[in-house]
């Protein structure tokens, strides 16, 4: 992933969002690179959740120049939501800083 892709996909995001939405979003927006990051891990018996779980990372790892932050004014910053597979789950809040 690149940072300049991120910040792109960002931009598009409501003030708050969790990191179910942004990979949709990401997905939408750089559909080709998505493919390619689930190829490069086609020998993964979890292949969605690792993609998933770097894209998280990444974004984590990147929140002060993304600028953004965990959303955790009402709890721990976590919450439940739909996951493109469609089943329930929980993530990260974010908020633009």
């Amino acid at each position: 992933m690149k940072i300049e892709t991120v910040k792109h996909v960002l931009e598009s995001m409501p003030p708050e969002f969790d990191s179910h939405q942004f990979i949709e979003r990401f997905i939408r927006e750089n559909e080709r690179e998505y493919v390619e990051m689930l190829y490069a891990q086609k020998d993964s018996p979890a292949i969605f959740r690792t993609v998933h779980a770097q894209i998280a990372k990444f974004i984590a790892e990147n929140a002060d120049e993304l600028h953004i932050c965990k959303d955790t004014e009402d709890g721990n910053g976590r919450t439940e939501s739909r996951n493109i597979k469609g089943y329930d789950s929980e993530n990260q809040k974010w908020k633009k800083l």
